[in-house]
């Protein structure tokens, strides 16, 4: 999160378990990331999960690791 705050990013954190972190908005949904312009997995979050169809046919999801090696 701090690399992309650098870059004035407005993050919105959405997590399935309830309290996780201070920014949570909501659990994850399709709807809740359909007007994201850049969706995060953590790692062991499955790509192959309905909720990312959305993300990743618009090329908007990528991993963790791979944004921390941009």
């Amino acid at each position: 999160m701090e690399l992309l705050r650098t870059y004035n990013a407005e993050l919105f954190v959405h997590d399935d378990r309830s309290g996780s972190t201070e920014l949570v908005a909501a659990p994850i949904t399709a709807k809740s990331l359909e007007h994201s312009d850049l969706v995060v997995l953590s790692p062991g979050v499955p790509r192959a999960r309905a909720e990312f169809s959305g993300a990743i046919a618009a090329g908007r999801l990528v991993g963790e690791f791979e944004l921390a090696s941009w």
